[in-house]
């Protein structure tokens, strides 16, 4: 329909978009090519044969009811690029005189509606606020409202991002909007954010974890004592595991610990720095890792009761970069011995005054 013009005359608000680029650092395709493909993401969430790809996806939309609505949302989320002003706000007014005049429901035009507004808002929450606050996952949950709605926002976001670029989704963005939806739905249960109950859940599952290495159930106790509660909101339960087990008979060492193991999410390197706090540490630690060509998707800094950091990195290499198993050791060894010398950052020079 696209190709031979049909869908541009059924809708006129379609057609200006047609061959319309997008100058971002994300968008690969004009914006009809992009709307289309994000139809097509949501279609194959419905598909057994793809079932494999996204499960949680396909789980969720399988009992969505009428999930044509992701549709028609997809269609006019970015239908109003271009015009100048918010496109989200004009892709809502859009998408509800399409709905009116087609009979769709109220009902269904609100979430249509609310859909196209806010198709920015999922992503915007889980890659840029604080999931660890209750806080932000109240006022997440008060933007959407319902279930329905968050599950719809979730699929929908899911199919938007990926259809920006081949090489713009990634583990970790699934992971983080996984995390958002799950912190959410619990909230607008009416089971509350659940934050101490999820501490005590966490530490129960390290336990178990660390007696797979033989480990006794009071082995963490020392470390523990020494970190807080942000700490444990923010790391999960095989995050805490693995630090412990490499720390619980280290909890006061004199030389920087420095471990590097491939990411559970599936992508990348996770990379714990273990150390006396120090003037300077985090930026030495991002500056190691631009030299190396690896980009920084998620940090978790914390700083202990007895005065050490506890910084977590997940990194992604470049396209073409030595594979991530094979740099796990030259990580360690090598940002050991930066951290380790405590040479102060270079600071640029200030740009010297115009001659007068």
């Amino acid at each position: 329909m696209n190709q031979y013009g049909i869908l541009g005359r059924y809708l006129p608000p379609f057609g200006r978009i047609v061959g319309q680029m997008q100058h971002d650092l994300y968008h690969v395709y004009t914006v009809d090519q992009h709307i289309l493909q994000v139809v097509r993401n949501l279609r194959r969430f419905t598909m057994m044969e793809h079932a494999h790809e996204y499960p949680l996806c396909s789980r969720l939309i399988a009992d969505f009811e009428r999930p044509w609505l992701l549709y028609i949302a997809a269609i006019f989320h970015d239908i109003a690029k271009g015009r100048g002003g918010d496109h989200s706000k004009l892709g809502r007014l859009e998408a509800m005189r399409f709905c009116r005049a087609h009979g769709v429901p109220a009902g269904d035009t609100d979430l249509v509606a609310f859909l196209v507004e806010h198709h920015l808002t999922m992503s915007a929450f889980a890659q840029k606020r604080d999931l660890a606050d209750a806080d932000v996952i109240a006022e997440f949950a008060r933007i959407v409202r319902t279930e329905r709605r968050l599950i719809a926002l979730y699929l929908l976001t899911v199919a938007d991002i990926r259809g920006t670029s081949p090489k713009v989704w990634n583990a970790w963005k699934g992971k983080l909007l996984e995390d958002l939806l799950r912190a959410s739905r619990r909230l607008l249960r009416g089971d509350g954010v659940g934050f101490d109950q999820d501490v005590q859940a966490k530490q129960v599952e390290a336990v178990r974890l660390l007696r797979l290495y033989g480990l006794s159930d009071t082995v963490g106790e020392r470390l523990w004592r020494e970190l807080d509660l942000a700490y444990f909101l923010r790391h999960e339960p095989q995050e805490i595991a693995w630090q412990t087990r490499h720390l619980h008979y280290r909890v006061s060492p004199d030389a920087p610990v420095v471990k590097a193991r491939l990411s559970p999410i599936g992508e990348g390197v996770q990379v714990m720095i273990y150390c006396r706090d120090q003037p300077d540490l985090f930026a030495r630690i991002c500056g190691y890792f631009g030299q190396i060509g690896y980009n920084i998707v998620d940090a978790k800094i914390h700083t202990t009761r007895h005065g050490y950091a506890l910084d977590t990195f997940l990194v992604l290499g470049a396209p073409g970069s030595p594979a991530y198993r094979e740099m796990s050791s030259v990580i360690e060894h090598e940002l050991a011995a930066r951290v380790a010398v405590r040479t102060p950052c270079r600071r640029r020079a200030a740009a010297a005054s115009p001659a007068s």
